[in-house]
């Protein structure tokens, strides 16, 4: 009776293991390929950007002369690419972890995903902000640059609106 019991716990155990590594191999597979695919992208953009300008862009404004007194070696060309990468490369370890079919990791992961696109809007339209406030700021600048009101409206407007845009959403 011992025996039995012990060979048919043993057996269901081996075929427990022999269930669940497939599903092992393929989620290490899926980071694998997930992170190749993040690497590539992250370093096409960040050098398609550098081509555009943006590190040059970042130079003639007026938040260049903190980036070189604060952080000389930073290129906004490699950030943003750097950010692509690390966005691309959590989408493959979600996936990973939904391929090993654990239910509360799939849920978890369900979770995340339906929330990411809140996270990339908010991003998106940050951007668009820190645009606009750099637009605004040339615009006071030209309208009333020379004056003591206009130079603080030039730093006050772009920090409104940015500010503004956080507090929104």
């Amino acid at each position: 009776m011992f025996l039995v019991d012990y060979g048919q716990s043993f057996q269901n155990s081996l075929n427990q293991v022999a269930g669940w590594v497939p599903k092992l191999i393929g989620a290490l597979i899926i980071l694998v390929v997930g992170y190749l695919i993040a690497r590539v992208v992250g370093k096409v953009v960040g050098r398609v950007l550098a081509r555009l300008g943006a590190d040059r862009a970042l130079s003639s404004h007026a938040l260049g002369d903190v980036r070189d007194r604060h952080m000389p070696g930073l290129q906004p060309s490699g950030l943003i690419g750097m950010v692509v990468f690390w966005f691309i490369f959590a989408m493959a370890i979600l996936a990973a972890v939904s391929a090993l079919g654990i239910a509360a990791l799939s849920n978890a992961v369900a979770s995340i995903t339906a929330y990411s696109p809140n996270v990339l809007e908010w991003l998106l339209l940050l951007v668009v902000a820190i645009a606009g406030a750099g637009g605004a700021r040339v615009l006071v600048q030209r309208l009333v640059g020379g004056t003591v009101r206009g130079t603080g409206a030039q730093t006050v407007g772009p920090t409104r609106v940015v500010s503004v845009r956080v507090v929104v959403e």
